[in-house]
């Protein structure tokens, strides 16, 4: 009996061994894969690319927005759409009750965005393969970079012409003239197609490039890193330093 309790905590005492040096083993394997510059220049696109995509999923839906909740959408941005058969549906101007329809207002175009996204990522997403194929991972990338700072960029655009519009219209009305209206806030839509590559496409590269860079040991932990990283890291930087900016 002494025997087997001796074999017993001896037996225990190398198991808690093993698992303290398969922990110490597990850590210097992370310590020495961000070491790798490789991998940190990795990390470093996705944590530029989670940045970008925060920034658009918080904001763009309240940069769309009506003007007096600060949105760019002005009451002339709206559209009436007639239709003669629509008996069931409210009309559209109180004046005429013949003129049967509907009206297009920001919260469509907000409802629009999010259908133009859907429709583009799901496709993208399903040629991911046969598109990162001919292209590569790295150049996949790239390319989603730079589709994400344009979309950025026409909403800088879009920003700047209602500015300068409402400037002149302010400065015109003075005058007696009417002032121009900017770019329409519906020029996004076909903007927002992009999100099937700059994201679709991009996440299914993300995933495999971080596969390629990791040790088989430790695939799953660059999974949740860069889970972690474009999903949580990234749209924290955007709102934290977003809001600010957008403010």
């Amino acid at each position: 009996a002494a025997e087997a309790k001796e074999k017993e905590a001896a037996a225990a005492e190398g198991t808690s061994a093993e698992e303290e040096e398969e922990g110490s083993s597990f850590s210097a394997r992370v310590a020495l894969l961000l070491r790798d510059i490789d991998v940190l220049l990795f990390f470093a696109v996705v944590l530029c690319m989670g940045l970008m995509t925060g920034l658009i999923q918080s904001f763009l839906l309240v940069f769309l927005g009506p003007v007096e909740d600060g949105g760019v959408f002005r009451e002339s941005d709206t559209i009436e759409v007639k239709v003669p058969f629509s008996f069931f549906l409210r009309s559209v101007s109180s004046s005429e009750s013949s003129s049967q329809g509907f009206v297009l207002t920001a919260s469509s175009l907000q409802g629009a965005v999010l259908a133009a996204n859907c429709a583009a990522e799901v496709p993208l997403m399903a040629a991911s393969g046969w598109i990162i194929e001919r292209m590569g991972k790295g150049r996949v990338l790239g390319a989603a970079s730079l589709v994400l700072a344009a979309r950025l960029a026409f909403y800088a655009l879009l920003a700047h012409s209602h500015s300068s519009s409402s400037s002149s219209s302010s400065s015109s009305s003075s005058s007696g003239d009417g002032g121009s209206g900017g770019l329409s806030p519906w020029l996004v839509l076909p903007v927002e197609t992009l999100h099937g590559f700059g994201f679709g496409v991009a996440w299914i590269a993300v995933c495999g490039a971080g596969r390629d860079l990791a040790p088989p040991s430790l695939r799953a932990t660059v999974q949740g890193l860069v889970q972690g990283i474009w999903f949580g890291l990234g749209p924290t930087l955007a709102c934290l330093v977003g809001g600010r900016v957008y403010q």
